[in-house]
């Protein structure tokens, strides 16, 4: 073969090796993007979690069924702590819609719906959500405001009901 021969099928290699390099750091990149989304919503879900666990302490129960029944009983110490744990909640729901508006996420709307039922179904935590001052500066989804003033403490409350009611009917067989 002749120099110019030689040349040319080295070129056509070295084109064919930088494509397929290419190639194989966008597949790497996918996969590093793939990756960073899952990390990132097992913190959600280790987040959400955190704020459940707060349950199992007898002492927060107690304060959230006294906030659920009796809200205008609860004391200013008592009324922090609600607060703190209603932070919690709308930080995470915040968090979870800032990653939606980055693109990281397609949607964050079951979690705040979720949410929204399961910890905004009060008068006090309607009443902290109109008035609080930690309100995430996030864009959050256009109807929030309305699904927590309209969620009905009656709704969290049957749930509590249905949940003893099922472990009473249990217990008796």
């Amino acid at each position: 073969m002749t120099k110019f021969n030689w040349r040319a099928l080295g070129e056509v290699v070295g084109l064919f090796s930088v494509v397929a390099s290419l190639i194989f750091v966008g597949f790497q990149l996918k996969l590093d993007h793939t990756l960073a989304r899952s990390e990132l919503a097992s913190e959600g879900f280790t987040s959400m979690s955190r704020i459940a666990e707060q349950f199992s302490d007898p002492q927060f129960s107690a304060l959230y069924a006294k906030m659920l029944e009796q809200p205008t009983e609860l004391s200013v110490e008592e009324m922090v702590r609600i607060n703190g744990f209603l932070t919690q909640v709308t930080d995470l729901i915040a968090r979870e819609c800032y990653l939606t508006e980055r693109g990281v996420y397609v949607e964050c709307d079951n979690l705040v719906n979720d949410s929204v039922r399961r910890y905004f179904g009060n008068a006090y935590a309607q009443s902290w959500w109109r008035v609080a001052d930690t309100r995430p500066q996030v864009v959050l989804p256009p109807w929030l405001d309305d699904k927590i003033n309209n969620t009905s403490q009656q709704l969290e409350l049957d749930r509590i009901k249905t949940i003893n009611t099922d472990l009473l009917e249990r217990k008796s067989k």
